[in-house]
């Protein structure tokens, strides 16, 4: 008679599938501590200019910045088939040539609103979160947090923690709406001071406030279930986070 599974907590965790699925090399600390550093002074320094409203054309240019950098990582990817790589390293410099021409013409225009850029750029960016996790509820497919608990659990999924994070993913898009109209409400009736340190100081620090929130709250309700440790689950998000969304959102494979 084969033994019965046992979902309890044990002392010894599952092992990563990232270390069986993929080579790809891991940052080390300096350079993990060197993005956050990079991180937190481009907010720092795009909070200040927005509140002071001096130097527009440099306000201008961090809000353009992610754009930048987002478009030159296709031209730096080597883990795509060659023929689609070509084809998305010509559409990144054909975009950036655009950008850029706008900036060469528009950009004066354009520097004395960088605040409503900003603006625009986060509800956007909000927006398309709260779109990622809602549409993996839709009938059919996987939650988003339930694909990344599996990959993390290596397919032990027990109905509870199935009903579990079907739910989180759920209150993790009513929380980037709640953000998204928080923003909002900000910049429209109060100073721009008040809405750049949400935007640029606030929103990061309770996105990440909300993994541990959620962590804790897991810990309570899923007492008998072996648990992933925090930074596992922030880490598999990272990683999947550049899949196709029809795959980290679709059926499981």
């Amino acid at each position: 008679m084969a033994p019965r599974a046992d979902h309890r907590m044990t002392t010894e965790a599952p092992s990563s599938p990232s270390s069986a699925q993929s080579s790809t090399p891991q940052p080390g600390p300096l350079a993990i501590a060197a993005t956050g550093l990079a991180f937190v002074a481009y907010f720092v320094t795009m909070h200040a200019l927005i509140a002071g409203g001096e130097w527009p054309i440099l306000a201008l240019g961090l809000v353009v910045l992610p754009w930048v950098v987002a478009l030159l990582s296709p031209l730096l990817a080597s883990d795509a088939d060659p023929a689609t790589r070509t084809w998305r390293r010509v559409g990144a410099v054909a975009a950036l040539a655009v950008l850029g021409g706008l900036g060469w013409r528009y950009g004066a225009d354009l520097a004395p609103r960088a605040d409503l850029l900003l603006y625009l750029e986060n509800l956007v960016f909000l927006l398309a979160l709260v779109a990622l996790f809602a549409t993996s509820l839709r009938s059919g497919r996987e939650a988003l947090v339930t694909r990344l608990a599996r990959v993390m659990r290596n397919g032990d999924m027990p109905p509870s923690v199935v009903r579990y994070t079907r739910l989180v993913t759920l209150a993790w898009a009513g929380y980037f709406v709640l953000l998204a109209m928080v923003s909002s409400a900000l910049f429209l009736t109060q100073s721009r001071t008040a809405w750049s340190a949400f935007v640029n100081l606030a929103i990061w620090p309770l996105v990440a406030g909300g993994f541990v929130v959620e962590y804790a709250i897991r810990r309570r309700v899923l007492r008998d279930v072996q648990h992933i440790p925090m930074m596992a689950g922030v880490h598999a998000f990272r990683r999947h986070a550049t899949l196709d969304r029809g795959d980290i959102a679709g059926k499981p494979r």
